[in-house]
């Protein structure tokens, strides 16, 4: 009767949610090739997304990936990432010449993913810029065919106007004969 007034007590080890798991070298390697591969950088506007779930899939898919969840928000994330302290540490390395450094498998694909990407910003830049041209030379025509349309409606305005003149003309004569006429 005293063990059922006893509160029921939880165990000692409480569930606590798993704690974040930091990529490996191993892990970077892995994602850094998956991305050389696959390029979702360079994919269409609108299907980015889409291309960067499917490499995440692909990596959680394959053996060399210690990680069992990633999103393709979550790998983005990381390249960005990787890919801004690469370019902060070349800017640091460009400023101590004459040092030697130890360049890793992840430091060539981040030199190689950063090339990539530069030209890909390139391409994209290029791309804007000619169709700003496009843009400017389509407006351009449009304005010059505008112009023309309303140079040709002045003319032809002004031509009727001659004619609504002559029109005039001729009726005040027609009025002045027949009024001479029937006066006769």
């Amino acid at each position: 009767m005293c063990a059922a007034l006893e509160p029921v007590t939880e165990p000692s080890h409480s569930i606590a949610p798993p704690r974040r798991k930091n990529y490996s070298e191993e892990d970077d390697v892995a994602l850094l090739r998956q991305v050389l591969l696959d390029r979702p950088f360079d994919k269409p506007r609108g299907k980015v997304m889409q291309h960067w779930d499917s490499l995440a899939a692909t990596l959680v898919a394959s053996s060399g990936f210690t990680r069992s969840k990633l999103s393709g928000k979550n790998s983005q994330s990381r390249i960005n990432q990787l890919v801004r302290t690469h370019r902060e540490t070349m800017k640091k390395a460009a400023l101590l010449s004459g040092v030697s450094e130890e360049i890793t498998e992840r430091d060539q694909l981040l030199d190689e993913l950063v090339e990539l990407l530069d030209d890909a910003t390139l391409v994209e830049e290029c791309k804007k810029k000619e169709e700003q041209k496009k843009r400017e030379g389509d407006e351009e025509a449009s304005l010059v065919a505008r112009r023309v349309a309303m140079e040709r409606l002045e003319q032809t305005s002004a031509a009727v106007e001659d004619g609504a003149q002559q029109d005039n003309l001729v009726r005040r004569h027609l009025r002045l004969f027949r009024s001479e006429w029937n006066s006769s």
